[in-house]
This record gives structure tokens, sequence and C-alpha cells, in this order.
């Protein structure tokens, strides 16, 4: 069975947007919190988000921060796909 991903990129709403699709889809959402100052798990429940992921049936919604000034993607010759998202130096 084929299956598809779709990434979605937001801007400080990732929580909000994602809990309103996994309502609307009954799908099971996990949420990774950028860490707190001392580099650990954060527990603050408005913490932006750095990474999310819905999965439902065969397909995947993948949300997180908005993507960098260099993108690209690519399969390498073994069949794996390759996502990059680079900043500019600054």
């Amino acid at each position: 069975m084929k299956s598809v991903t779709t990434y979605l990129s937001f801007d400080g709403n990732c929580r909000q947007a994602m809990s309103f699709y996994q309502q609307c889809l009954g799908s099971e959402l996990q949420l990774y919190a950028y860490p707190d100052a001392q580099g650990q798990p954060s527990s603050d429940p408005a913490a932006r988000i750095k990474h999310s992921q819905l999965s439902h049936g065969g397909g995947t919604i993948l949300g997180n921060m908005p993507w960098g000034a260099r993108f690209g993607m690519l399969t390498d010759k073994f069949g794996i796909q390759w996502i990059l998202n680079c900043n500019l130096p600054g």
C-alpha cells in the first residue's frame, strides 16, 4: 500500500493547528517542544513546537517551524529519501 507524507510549516501556531487537525481526523498526535534554557525537554504547555506528527491510516502529516533559506530533497542510490534544510550564514 502506498503512503503519503505531508509536510506543513508553522510560525508559532503549530500546537494549535496540529491539535485542530487531530480533532478533525481522529489521529494520533505527537508534539516535540523546543528544549528549555538548560537543554531539557520543556514542560511548558505553551512552549513552541519544534516538530509534530499526526498518523492516520497510511498517511502522516509532519509539522515544524518554517524551512530555512536553502531547501532540497533527494533520493540516494540506496533509496533513502533525504530532506535538507539550511539557513544562510549570518
